[in-house]
């Protein structure tokens, strides 16, 4: 059976999609003032050098997604606990959503930029 596996072929068929076109751009969109900053930023030049490669920003920033949203949840864990829904609500929308956009970038760098890749020597 030479055919690829089904979540394999989904994987393909989304990200070859006129909409995967428009949701990369988009993301360009929205972190191109997040990296520009960045790259502007004095850290980027006096703290961590020219030689950062591109990757380890985005996984900064991406680490840094992760991190926000895991406190924006247990915030929301805490308003519920203490009887206020509607804060509690809020917040988990709040984590989730930055919980998506920090798995957006994770993703990327995965998949497009090659961070994920395995060679037979890095078993």
């Amino acid at each position: 059976m030479s055919e690829a596996p089904l979540p394999q072929r989904a994987f393909r068929a989304v990200g070859m999609s006129a909409l995967s076109e428009r949701v990369a751009a988009a993301q360009e969109f929205v972190h191109g003032p997040v990296i520009a900053w960045a790259r502007r930023s004095p850290l980027h030049k006096a703290v961590l050098g020219h030689s950062v490669h591109p990757e380890r920003r985005i996984g900064a920033v991406h680490a840094l997604g992760t991190d926000i949203s895991v406190f924006l949840l247990l915030g929301s864990l805490v308003a519920r606990i203490r009887g206020s829904h509607r804060v509690g609500v809020r917040l988990g929308l709040a984590g989730n959503t930055v919980a998506a956009g920090a798995g957006l970038l994770g993703g990327h760098l995965a998949f497009n930029r090659g961070t994920g890749r395995r060679t037979a020597g890095a078993a």
